[in-house]
């Protein structure tokens, strides 16, 4: 399943946003396993020929075990 949210790194953690009251964040609070993907795109490409363009991105995959953070422990 996937599921569309933010998600941002400060230093070597990694961190996404959530409401309490979704089932993911329940999921995660009861050990549930995560996978986040992130991508950043760069640029398109334009071609004469619709099926040539392209695009420039960057993507990482990232797979882990969510650790609950409330308040201002993030910051």
């Amino acid at each position: 399943m996937v599921i569309p949210t933010l998600g941002w790194r400060v230093g070597d953690e990694v961190y996404f946003h959530g409401s309490r009251g979704s089932r993911m964040l329940k999921v995660f609070k009861d050990g549930g396993a995560a996978c986040l993907t992130f991508s950043l795109l760069d640029g398109l490409v334009m071609a004469r020929s619709a099926f040539h363009h392209s695009a420039n991105y960057r993507s990482a995959v990232i797979f882990g075990k969510p650790e609950l953070v409330e308040g201002t422990q993030a910051v």
